[in-house]
């Protein structure tokens, strides 16, 4: 018996052929063109699609799930592998909380993850040493990402400051305008 791999470069065991009476034509994942063999009638051969990262295998066109999948030559024919996407579970926290976000995506989807710091707390990086933020991921398997926060200190110094202070909030942290300056919920001079 002899093996055949359906892949876009179509493996197949070397085999004698006599008398050329099948065309049996494979397609697979991601190939634009199908791969052709010729065999004599009655053989039989062993055909196993190897799918692309991130998909798996799930039935022939014909609605046959076997894999490998044994298959006699008797007429011209055409096997098409059909193959899903995998979806991957992504899980989200910010430290020390213990509730993660849990988000499913699929092979290759593109994610955006952003830590928002409390008033008190700045982000510093996420569990893996990364310390983008805002942060694009993309999904090749279950993975977990934790943001790490420092504590900021909470001392505010006096300042007089003109009757014209205004509050509002900047990306999430809260800004206080005096005058031409601006100034966190610290005091620090932005």
């Amino acid at each position: 018996m002899k093996r055949i791999y359906i892949l876009c470069a179509l493996l197949i065991t070397a085999m004698s052929l006599m008398a050329e009476n099948c065309t049996i034509r494979f397609y697979g994942a991601d190939c634009a063109t199908p791969q052709t063999i010729k065999l004599p009638v009655g053989v039989r051969i062993l055909i196993a699609p190897q799918s692309l990262v991130g998909h798996h295998f799930t039935r022939w066109s014909d609605g046959n799930t076997d894999n490998p999948r044994l298959i006699t030559a008797s007429q011209d024919s055409s096997f098409t592998a059909e193959f899903s996407v995998d979806y991957f579970t992504v899980s989200i926290d910010a430290s020390p909380c213990s509730n993660p976000t849990k988000l499913i995506a699929p092979y290759g989807q593109k994610v955006m993850l952003m830590a928002h710091a409390d008033v008190d707390q700045q982000f510093t990086q996420w569990t893996d040493g990364n310390t983008e933020n805002p942060r694009l991921v993309t999904i090749g398997g279950d993975a977990s990402y934790v943001a790490e926060f420092a504590q900021v200190s909470t001392d505010v110094e006096q300042v007089s400051a003109p009757s014209a202070a205004s509050k509002f909030f900047l990306n999430g942290r809260l800004v206080i305008r005096r005058g031409d300056d601006l100034y966190d919920a610290n005091g620090r001079k932005l």
